[in-house]
Parts: structure tokens; C-alpha cells; sequence
């Protein structure tokens, strides 16, 4: 009897109050959407808006990009960790990283974040630190060289001395991806003592660690002024432009 008044009071409730009912339908639509989303771009496909012209000539500001977190395997949110991946960085890659300098976020910020590009459609980022203009959290850079090998830095170009060779040999001799670079001026704070960069300065890279250039050699910062960066802050690798069309 109890059971049969239930119902019939929830029926009642149902007539009384049809906009309720169709927002708690909504509100649970939406959240499975979200849930959807927010498994689809952290472990099979997500998208990158280039806003910066450190990668020219290859990609120009404005550019979108697909990214394939599963490449190198998934981040498991709020851990800092990360699924095994098919494939290990490779040289040539294009890759899109935390740089040094971005410090590990707020854990409001990393629990807004997803939900402010969900509802915006990516088109804005909540940050809750004070950074300057050119302060990006996630910037897009090439891979050069990898954990063991040796790099020289000579008039912009980078030459390797991949791990168990003796020889140093031009970046785009060991990249397996085609592309250009532009190096008319050095880059901006230049310090012709920078250990980490200088001319013909030898840099091992250590376990673990990336050496890691913009295209753009001479409008960019990148590991000749950051260092090698470490794996844990490769996050993905960007796999093709699908915005404007008919880019190359």
C-alpha cells in the first residue's frame, strides 16, 4: 500500500512540476556528455590551438591540431601519471609539452579547467596564476634529440650524436619527419655564455630527458635556453592540422 501511495505521489509530483522534471533530464544528459568528452580527449583524440608564431614556417598562428594522447599513452587525471602508450617520442615529432616554467596548477584550476573548454568549446583557458603574456601552460615544440644522445647547437641548427655513435650528424638526417626551420636572428635574451645553448657547446641528455627546438628558431624559447626537458612533460603528440582547410 505504502509502496502504491509512493508512486502515485511521484506521478503527481511529475504533473505539478513538468520543467523540473525536463531540467533533471537535461542535467543528467549533460553530464554524460561531459563524461564522454572529458574520457574521448584524455586518452583517444583531442585539439590544439596554435597561438604563436614559434613554429613557422611549418604551422602559423591560428592553426588547429589533432593531438593522440593514446600515442604515447594517456594522463591519468589528477595523478601526474600515465597509461603505457603505443610508441615512444621520437625524433621530428611535433609535440605539445609543459615547459619549465609552467609550475603545476591549483587543484581548482585542474578540476575547472576541463569543464570551462567543455562548455566554451575550447576556446577559452581558466588560469588562476598571474603569468605574462607569453606564459603559455602547453606550447608545441619538435623533438631533436633523446634520452643518451649529444647535441651542438651551430648557426640555429641543432647536429646530434644519437647514443652509442661517434659522429654528429644534422637534426633533419635523423628526423623521421620532413620539415623547415627559420634562423635568420638569434632568439630573444640570447647570452652567447649560455651554457645550454652556445655555439658548439656539447649537451649530453641525461635519462629521461628531451631536447626539444621551435621552428622558428629565432622567435622562440626552447631547450637552448629551458635545458632538456623531462618525459613527464611531454604530453602528447600532435598528428595533423585539420584547421583552415586546404593548409598544407
Amino acid at each position: 500500500m505504502a509502496f502504491r501511495k509512493a508512486r502515485r505521489f511521484n506521478a503527481l509530483r511529475k504533473r505539478q512540476h513538468p520543467v523540473l522534471g525536463r531540467l533533471r533530464k537535461l542535467f543528467f544528459f549533460t553530464l554524460l556528455v561531459f563524461a564522454f568528452y572529458a574520457v574521448f580527449t584524455t586518452c583517444i583524440a583531442d585539439s590544439f590551438k596554435v597561438e604563436s608564431v614559434s613554429m613557422t614556417p611549418g604551422f602559423e598562428s591560428g592553426d588547429r591540431l589533432v593531438l593522440l594522447p593514446f600515442w604515447y599513452g594517456p594522463r591519468i587525471p589528477f595523478t601526474g601519471k600515465s597509461l603505457p602508450g603505443i610508441f615512444s617520442p621520437r625524433r621530428g615529432d611535433v609535440v605539445v609539452l609543459s615547459p619549465p616554467y609552467a609550475g603545476e596548477p591549483p587543484l581548482f584550476e585542474k578540476l575547472l579547467r576541463p569543464l570551462g573548454e567543455f562548455f566554451t568549446g575550447r576556446t577559452r583557458n581558466i588560469s588562476l596564476a598571474d603569468r605574462s603574456e607569453w606564459e603559455n601552460t602547453r606550447v608545441l615544440r619538435r623533438i631533436i634529440a633523446l634520452p643518451g644522445d649529444a647535441v651542438r647547437i651551430r648557426n640555429g641548427e641543432a647536429y646530434v650524436r644519437p647514443q652509442g655513435t661517434p659522429d654528429f650528424v644534422s637534426e633533419f638526417s635523423l628526423s623521421l619527419s620532413a620539415y623547415e626551420i627559420t634562423r635568420e636572428v638569434l632568439p630573444a635574451d640570447w647570452m652567447e655564455d649560455s651554457p645550454l645553448g652556445a655555439l658548439d657547446n656539447e649537451i649530453v641528455l641525461g635519462e629521461e630527458e628531451y631536447y626539444v627546438l621551435a621552428d622558428n628558431r629565432g622567435g622562440s624559447l626552447d631547450s637552448r635556453l629551458w635545458g632538456p626537458v623531462r618525459e613527464d612533460r611531454i604530453l602528447t603528440r600532435a598528428l595533423l592540422r585539420y584547421w583552415p582547410l586546404g593548409s598544407r
